[in-house]
């Protein structure tokens, strides 16, 4: 109980900070439309594929919060002096010119670091509010076993979830969601 106070206060917080990345948010909306649509379609269930886009969607979410790819994206600085080649069919080819790009750079992140989920979670004590060696260990669980959880229910771009499943893998991966927005800066 909280006497005068919010208690949402900061998991607001946290919400409006997770929403503040636009590919977040538009994942988060894509899942939510996607998971709702057989209403729209006045259907009595969600089909196969609905459900399975829509979890794939949250399922990203959480691995753009871990690899932090959210800090910064990948973003021409200038597009001025771009090289155009013209081939003899009429064909224009632009030119990559890498130097005026900015690349993510997510804390905690080392330079010889791979952007893998695995290599964050092994250290992802950089993104942590509390560094404490125990909180670093139970985040780091609690995110293998989810990730255990999405092998246990053959979560594989190849396989379409049955309705039941993927209730049940959107769940654990909101939750997850959750407890991140929390514990990440």
């Amino acid at each position: 109980f909280s006497f005068g106070k919010s208690s949402s206060s900061s998991m607001e917080s946290e919400l409006v900070k997770l929403l503040n990345n636009p590919r977040i948010r538009d994942l988060l909306c894509k899942a939510e439309w996607l998971w709702n649509q057989y209403k729209v379609k006045k259907k009595e269930k969600q089909t196969q594929e609905e459900c399975t886009y829509s979890v794939a969607c949250l399922v990203k979410v959480v691995e753009l919060m871990i690899v932090r790819q959210d800090i910064e994206e990948i973003v021409p600085e200038s597009s001025a002096n771009k090289k155009v080649i013209i081939t003899k069919t009429g064909k224009v080819i632009e030119l990559s010119d890498e130097a005026g790009i900015k690349r993510p750079t997510g804390i905690g992140r080392r330079a010889s670091d791979t952007s893998s989920v695995i290599s964050q979670i092994d250290h992802i004590e950089g993104l942590l509010k509390d560094r404490r060696e125990d909180n670093v260990t139970y985040v780091k669980t609690y995110i293998e076993a989810w990730i255990d959880y999405l092998m246990q229910h053959d979560f594989d771009k190849d396989i379409l979830l049955s309705v039941f499943s993927a209730e049940e893998v959107r769940t654990r991966t909101w939750q997850i969601i959750k407890k991140l927005s929390y514990d990440i800066m």
